[in-house]
């Protein structure tokens, strides 16, 4: 998983817990951030830049992860199932 993190750690992360500057991007699980390395942090930004709710009717809002009800993050087990793809 993304830094030993538990899914439902994942689920919850909202678009400000990643920094981005132009020398790098980092990602905060708690006081200290995480610099992501090539290519997580074009990934990363990328993501971010592209996200979008589940429904047509949902933005994406602060959520990382956006489920399918507006302003709510995507379900634990919701994210595991798209995980393993």
């Amino acid at each position: 998983m993304l830094y030993a993190q538990h899914v439902s750690t994942i689920a919850r992360l909202q678009v400000d817990n990643v920094d981005r500057t132009e020398e790098q991007v980092s990602i905060r699980f708690g006081a200290v951030p995480i610099v992501l390395p090539p290519p997580l942090d074009s990934l990363m930004v990328e993501w971010i830049d592209t996200r979008r709710g589940n429904t047509l009717l949902a933005a994406p809002g602060t959520w990382l992860f956006p489920g399918r009800h507006p302003g709510k993050p995507i379900s634990d087990s919701g994210l595991a199932l798209q995980l393993r793809g």
